[in-house]
């Protein structure tokens, strides 16, 4: 193991594994398919199959449109907000099991109940376990964005926290990607 972790700090990406020399050209396009859409802060080992949708779509402002729209007042950039997210995200993952979650967490259940329904409101709709577009906007938040929603900016930051407080959605400015390689 390597200081700081299994990566050591660094970033690691593993493409499918494909015989002969055109399986290993397509493994190498996707690995760095997924080195494409992984924020540049974040370290580790990016296995491309775990990531595949996230890759397939890629990070564009149409993406991130979705994830503004899907996670609303969730989305905002706030310390609560970020850590509903993670909640709701572990919540999904576990297949909206309030125990498993809580487990997972190190929390009581009630309060995996509790922030499940804050997240509700946040969204404005049920969150049912099988939310699969609530999961991948949570999925490319955290891996294209580091799990930060985009700073607000200018005037309308504190107008813009205020309605998140009262679970109104967001527009949150998009996050360019001057890292993509060419």
């Amino acid at each position: 193991m390597l200081p700081d972790g299994p990566a050591g700090g660094l970033r690691v990406v593993v493409g499918p594994s494909r015989p002969g020399l055109g399986g290993f050209a397509s493994s190498h396009l996707q690995a760095r398919r997924t080195l494409d859409v992984v924020h540049p802060d974040k370290r580790g080992v990016f296995v491309y199959a775990d990531h595949e949708a996230l890759v397939l779509l890629g990070c564009n402002e149409e993406v991130d449109d979705f994830v503004r729209r899907t996670l609303g007042g969730l989305g905002a950039p706030l310390d609560h907000q970020a850590r509903l997210r993670h909640t709701v995200a572990t919540y999904l993952a576990l297949g909206g099991s309030v125990d498993r979650t809580a487990a997972e967490l190190a929390v009581h259940r009630n309060t995996i109940r509790y922030r499940v329904q804050q997240a509700a409101r946040l969204l404005g709709r049920n969150l049912a376990p099988t939310s699969s577009d609530v999961a991948i906007a949570l999925r490319h938040l955290d891996l294209s964005h580091d799990g930060q929603a985009a700073k607000l900016t200018g005037g309308n930051q504190a107008r813009s926290v205020r309605a998140a407080e009262a679970g109104r959605s967001l527009r949150l400015s998009p996050i360019h990607r001057p890292w993509r390689l060419a």
